[in-house]
């Protein structure tokens, strides 16, 4: 699994004309959206300025009105690569993209090419651009859809309904692992189990990412988005000694804060 968290301060500017805050695009909550007028000329443009340098390994955005394909490239000092908007089964848009083997850096620019004209109003919810880390987990971890829609009938008999927002909960466990990744830096994981839960816990916001290669083994933009969950950690995990040198950490449940349809 791929878990992007300890997402640092970031302020945004754009080119186009902000109607909103920027900082709404750091609320931790997708629902929130930023309006932005698109420019005169030329792609719309994110820059975010960070408080501290990060190895960057996942940047996106949730929740948004761009259209589905729109071409998104992100430019990290000489590093560049470029996605596209995606859109999910119930209509949800985001835009995520993975980096590997990048160096510590301060600033992110995204540029949009929207095929909008001069003006047009796009709404962008939560913008991401954070570490990540490679935890490995045992088989048989879960997603589990939770509706909140509910119905009743009236006194003839008519079905009453109020539509409900659907979140996924993911239910993983991390393999057994020795003493030196539950403690240390860690031999297996990128980071210690322990360090990795500080970062994590506390009703922190992170992105879990289960999936992300298809069946030839290349790196899946669509799959990284359809799989990406946006959450929280409710369940602490226990650590069981197992003997030696050897532990089994138990489940951890992540509650998604999922984007409004």
């Amino acid at each position: 699994m791929k878990i992007s968290h300890s997402r640092p301060q970031i302020v945004w500017t754009t080119n186009g004309t902000a109607v909103d805050d920027l900082a709404v695009l750091s609320s931790g909550n997708p629902a929130e959206t930023a309006r932005i007028a698109t420019p005169v000329a030329g792609p719309l443009t994110l820059t975010g300025s960070l408080t501290a340098s990060i190895v960057p390994g996942l940047t996106g955005f949730l929740n948004t009105t761009l259209p589905v394909g729109s071409p998104v490239t992100v430019t990290i000092g000489a590093y560049s690569t470029t996605g596209t908007v995606v859109a999910l089964p119930q209509g949800e848009r985001l835009f995520l993209v993975m980096h590997f083997g990048l160096a510590a850096s301060s600033a992110v620019t995204l540029s949009i090419e929207s095929g909008l004209g001069a003006g047009t109003l796009v709404d962008i919810g939560e913008a991401w651009h954070a570490p990540m880390s490679d935890v490995p987990i045992k088989k048989g971890w879960r997603d589990q859809e939770v509706d909140k829609s509910e119905g009743d009938m009236s006194e003839f008999s008519q079905q009453s309904d109020r539509r409900g927002q659907v979140r996924r909960q993911r239910t993983f466990a991390v393999t057994q692992i020795k003493e030196a990744d539950v403690y240390g830096a860690g031999n297996v994981m990128s980071m210690g189990f322990k360090a990795l839960w500080a970062r994590i816990n506390r009703r922190q916001r992170a992105i879990y990412i289960t999936r992300w290669l298809d069946d030839a083994g290349l790196l899946s933009p669509g799959l990284i988005a359809a799989n990406a969950i946006f959450g929280i950690a409710k369940q602490p995990p226990g650590t069981a000694h197992l003997s030696g040198k050897w532990y089994d950490p138990s489940e951890i449940l992540v509650d998604e804060i999922p984007i409004p349809v």
